[in-house]
């Protein structure tokens, strides 16, 4: 990782009983060119287990990309939602 960058993620999960949920958040920022950049992202998601190798799942994730570039700028919000089959 450059000199000139940083990056952080924290995540916390906690399962009962069949289910599980979890949330977290990263920070990281870079300078190159004397354009700094930084992004933010926060999750929150679970999944449910329906039996031996079948869960549910679903999840929200919220992306901010902040520049000093104007044009760089951006934003996103994802939902997710899935089955997992494991055997």
């Amino acid at each position: 990782m450059p000199k000139n960058a940083k990056r952080i993620y924290e995540f916390t999960a906690y399962g009962f009983g069949p289910y599980t949920v979890g949330t977290g958040y990263g920070y990281g920022s870079q300078k190159t060119a004397g354009v700094k950049d930084e992004v933010s992202t926060f999750e929150i998601g679970g999944t449910y287990e329906m039996g031996p190798g079948v869960n549910l799942m679903a999840g929200y994730y919220y992306i901010d990309f902040d520049s000093d570039d104007a044009d760089l700028r951006n934003e996103a919000n994802s939902f997710m939602i899935g089955t997992a089959l494991s055997f």
